[in-house]
């Protein structure tokens, strides 16, 4: 099957830096993909924990090639973003820079329809996001979301962390996250352990923050009635597939749609399978362009 090469996916012509500044003052840098044409509509995705928006340029591609303008941030304390990696104040403040995106992006493409797409932690951020803001939204696609994580210490030993986090927000550690776990392709995980803008970080604070948002997630659940779209791979060892069910099944959405990629690992975007997920994904927005 047919991949996207990176460095390919990175030449795309129309594409402009927008920094913005949050709450705290900090720079926050983001991008948006445009395609030649008037889009049909806007994209905005969120990244993950320990990445950036520079990992998600083919799949920005691949959507601008279908009319879309894409826009996507590196979260505070990621990527080209001012912040200590890894770390966060509040997860709030991530649910804050989004919504300054969103105000960002109706400058640069105004009067469309706004997809949201978030990936691991990016997808409980977008889940979160959702419970406030969904009526900005047309539909959300939620990429293997960290509502619950497989990985780390024993559930106890989080229980604890929210109030070591009290004590020392921003002391980092090793997220513990193994590049390898990420995709079954040796390239994409060659590139993730070679790239500059990619760290192993999180402060107690951000442990805390993913660890109760996802409860405050799929507690919520319910709350969200807009279309989404949840998938994930059979063989992802970072998040709970079950905690994405749950929260599937709770959601108030009327057009909801859910797909489990068979052996794939956490990064179905970065599978040798990509492009199946792309067209899937396509197939669903398609119509909500209108």
């Amino acid at each position: 099957m047919e991949k996207f090469d990176m460095d390919e996916a990175n030449k795309i012509k129309s594409h402009q830096q927008l920094w913005l500044t949050n709450k705290d003052g900090l720079k926050i840098f983001s991008q948006a993909w445009l395609p030649q044409a008037e889009p049909r509509a806007n994209l905005i995705i969120v990244h993950g924990l320990g990445e950036h928006s520079g990992r998600y340029a083919h799949v920005a591609r691949y959507f601008n090639e279908r009319g879309l303008a894409v826009f996507a941030l590196d979260l505070p304390g990621h990527g080209l973003s001012e912040g200590k990696r890894g770390h966060v104040n509040n997860f709030v403040d991530f649910i804050d820079v989004l919504e300054q995106l969103r105000g960002r992006m109706i400058k640069v493409s105004p009067g469309k329809p706004t997809f949201l797409f978030g990936h691991s932690m990016g997808g409980t951020i977008a889940l979160i996001y959702l419970l406030d803001y969904q009526h900005h939204i047309r539909a959300a696609v939620l990429s293997a979301p960290a509502i619950q994580i497989k990985m780390g210490p024993p559930t106890f030993i989080k229980e604890l962390v929210p109030k070591l986090a009290a004590i020392a927000p921003s002391l980092t550690i090793n997220s513990g996250l193994k590049p390898a776990w990420i995709s079954r392709d040796k390239d994409v995980v060659a590139a993730y352990r070679t790239d500059p803008l990619v760290h192993p970080h999180i402060s107690l604070s951000l442990f805390s923050g993913m660890y109760n948002g996802g409860k405050h997630a799929l507690a919520n659940a319910e709350k969200v009635n807009i279309p989404v779209f949840a998938l994930y791979g059979s063989n992802d060892v970072i998040i709970q597939g079950s905690a994405v069910d749950a929260a599937f099944d709770k959601l108030a959405s009327h057009d909801k749609k859910k797909l489990v990629f068979a052996d794939n690992f956490h990064e179905v975007h970065n599978e040798a399978e990509q492009f199946v997920e792309f067209a899937a994904i396509w197939d669903w927005l398609k119509p909500k362009c209108e």
